[in-house]
């Protein structure tokens, strides 16, 4: 992003010397030496740590942040309250995914507020049939590659109702794990355990970056002591969804596979979720409908309509030579804007030829 914009604007970077594999250092520098518009600033008190989650303390900041006064406000931060107390507009920038749609490894979306999921604003008939007639070629591909019958779950006993948690990546340099409802995947899973009855089983399935990058020990130890109860289950979330009779989400971009696939959701978070998504809020209510048969699913209206206007409005590869400054400006200033989603799906097309093929 700092490479696309101007010359002539006033950019500060601030940000914390490298820490549990966030922050910066000299050889995320290097790179950017020719950037002779920003002006750095290295927060490297002692305090630096706490700038990952919350620097409302530390009024030297704050203070810092007034007399720049920018227009604009760009973060990539786990801290929610000291943007509060920025001037100009906020927005976070945050990953694009939403499986089964691939998105661009470099990609992002600006958005308000950390994990709000699924927004999909007013749109017209004429608009809907627009994002549905771009989406439409990709759309068949995907659900024609998904209509073979899926392998049965292993470990999972077959007379019971499977409730699905695809757990949270949760490595020390992951901050934005402090919005979590749960302290640990550990207390999600022994917390939801606890409270189900003998007629429902939950699959857990472990992020694929804990698996390679942390101790999973205390959380196999556990799902072991719960026989009958819970289960690791091996494979992607993706064929979990397809199986189970309902999943739970926390913050994760799970969702959009869980609506992807119609799969009753029960979503654990004090962030929003657009009400086309028809989650449950409440563990006992969802668990009572999946009994009943009655859990509900995404809207299938709304359901092609946010992919579409995700693909087209939101997902941003800042690094395509066709981006620029100007671009970027009006996204920030107008968060849905219909004149650019040709755009945004000419570039998918070019990311993913082969789903519109």
């Amino acid at each position: 992003v700092n490479g696309k914009l101007p010359a002539e604007a006033e950019v500060h970077d601030m940000v914390a010397p490298l820490w549990r594999n966030t922050g910066i250092g000299r050889r995320q520098l290097v790179p950017c030496a020719d950037l002779a518009h920003v002006h750095w600033h290295v927060l490297d008190g002692d305090d630096h740590p706490s700038i990952r989650t919350s620097a409302t303390d530390q009024p030297d900041l704050i203070d810092l942040v007034h007399s720049i006064d920018a227009d604009y406000t760009l973060c990539r931060s786990a801290d929610t309250r000291t943007p509060e107390c920025f001037p100009g507009r906020i927005s976070y920038m945050m990953e694009p995914g939403a499986p089964p749609f691939p998105t661009p490894g470099a990609a992002l979306v600006f958005q308000p507020r950390l994990f709000d999921h699924g927004y999909l604003p007013p749109l017209d008939a004429d608009q809907r049939d627009r994002l549905d007639a771009s989406l439409a070629p990709a759309w068949a591909n995907l659900c024609e590659s998904h209509a073979v019958d899926a392998e049965p779950l292993e470990d999972v006993p077959p007379d019971r109702k499977i409730i699905a948690l695809p757990l949270e990546y949760e490595h020390e340099e992951n901050f934005f794990r402090i919005h979590s409802v749960f302290p640990s995947n550990c207390h999600w899973v022994a917390s939801l355990a606890e409270a189900m009855d003998d007629d429902v089983f939950l699959a857990v399935t472990n992020h694929p970056l804990n698996e390679l990058h942390v101790d999973n020990s205390a959380l196999y130890d556990l799902v072991e002591s719960l026989p009958g109860r819970a289960a690791m289950v091996s494979g992607r979330t993706e064929h979990m969804a397809r199986q189970c009779d309902g999943m739970i989400v926390g913050n994760s971009k799970c969702f959009a596979i869980g609506a992807f696939f119609g799969t009753p959701m029960l979503r654990q978070s004090t962030f929003e979720t657009d009400a086309w998504l028809n989650v449950h809020q409440d563990l006992g209510d969802f668990i009572g409908a999946i009994r009943a048969g009655s859990g509900g699913r995404a809207r299938e209206e709304d359901l092609r309509a946010w992919f579409a206007f995700h693909i087209a409005n939101n997902v941003l590869d800042a690094t395509l030579a066709d981006v620029t400054a100007a671009e970027i400006f009006d996204r920030l200033d107008r968060p849905v804007d219909p004149a650019r989603w040709e755009t945004g799906f000419e570039r998918y097309r070019q990311f993913q030829p082969e789903l519109f093929a």
